[in-house]
């Protein structure tokens, strides 16, 4: 069709270029033609020969303009680039801040300038990054006050590195509460849509205990269902939690794991080896890795 439509115009500028020619030729003639003759020549005819050449070239031009059907859009585009959106969860319990490898340097230090490099390369691609840490002050299985959104999601670079370089060994306890972390990492990223969607029936305390109570006499299934509907499937978001110890305190990392997994949210374990006393039996310690990895698979 463009191919025919090409053709076409060329034919067009081809004919009105011949008929200049032609016009051009005839107009000699007229130059010595007598009144009688004049007379004898049509309107049409004389309008035709009395045309100059550039006149019938410009004329070619805009009727092929017309022809190809111009468009003027006024309208702005916009350039929507849609990334992924992740939480990095860093634990900041007291055995962070222990030396480690031939270089000197704090897992927390290591921790720190791997994560100003990711977050470059991922906000190079579109993506939203937040931040959340946990540690822990208590072995009596304290309620969420061992984890804390340090910064949600954003692209402000500046934002992230400085949230990166705020984090502290023991800033929030010596201990590791991991699944404490793991529920404020995905607090972090579903709450803004469940503050858009359910208004005033949005309860942080009421999500909190009900994720808190699963299994057991007080649990909350209705709420829990009411929080993964308002969320949506969140496809394309995920948590990146680093740690180098064993979970010695707060809720149980298979809870918040299974609300991952029904939100459709992907954790990443990256595990450093521990430099400090957990305070974790042994075999206890193994059982509760196994229960994690567990809870990471399904």
């Amino acid at each position: 069709m463009i191919m025919e439509r090409f053709i076409l115009y060329a034919l067009l500028m081809f004919v009105f270029l011949f008929l200049g020619i032609w016009a051009g030729g005839r107009r000699q003639f007229l130059l010595i033609s007598s009144e009688s003759s004049m007379n004898k020549t049509g309107f049409f005819s004389r309008w035709v020969i009395g045309l100059p050449l550039c006149c019938w070239v410009i004329i070619s031009w805009l009727l092929i303009t017309a022809l190809a059907d111009p468009v003027i859009s006024t309208a702005r585009s916009i350039l929507t680039v849609e990334g992924k959106e992740a939480v990095i969860c860093v634990d900041t319990s007291t055995s962070m801040g222990k030396e480690v490898g031939a270089r000197g340097k704090s897992a927390m230090e290591n921790i720190q300038y791997m994560l100003h490099d990711f977050i470059e390369r991922r906000l190079e691609k579109g993506d939203l990054i937040g931040v959340s840490a946990f540690g822990g002050r208590s072995r009596l299985h304290s309620k969420f006050g061992n984890a804390r959104i340090i910064q949600y999601p954003t692209r402000d670079n500046n934002i992230l590195f400085s949230a990166v370089d705020a984090l502290e060994p023991a800033m929030f306890g010596a201990l590791t509460a991991i699944g404490d972390g793991i529920f404020i990492s995905i607090t972090a990223l579903i709450e803004p849509q469940l503050k858009k969607v359910l208004k005033d029936g949005y309860d942080r305390t009421r999500f909190e205990n009900a994720v808190w109570n699963m299994g057991s006499d007080h649990d909350d299934p209705e709420y829990l269902n009411t929080i993964i509907a308002a969320a949506g499937p969140q496809h394309g978001r995920y948590i990146v939690l680093f740690t180098d110890g064993i979970y010695n305190t707060g809720l149980n990392p298979s809870q918040p794991l299974w609300l991952a997994t029904r939100l459709g949210l992907k954790v990443h374990f990256v595990a450093f080896e521990s430099t400090a006393a957990t305070g974790v039996v042994h075999y206890v310690g193994l059982r509760r890795q196994l229960d994690t990895v567990k809870a990471v698979i399904k």
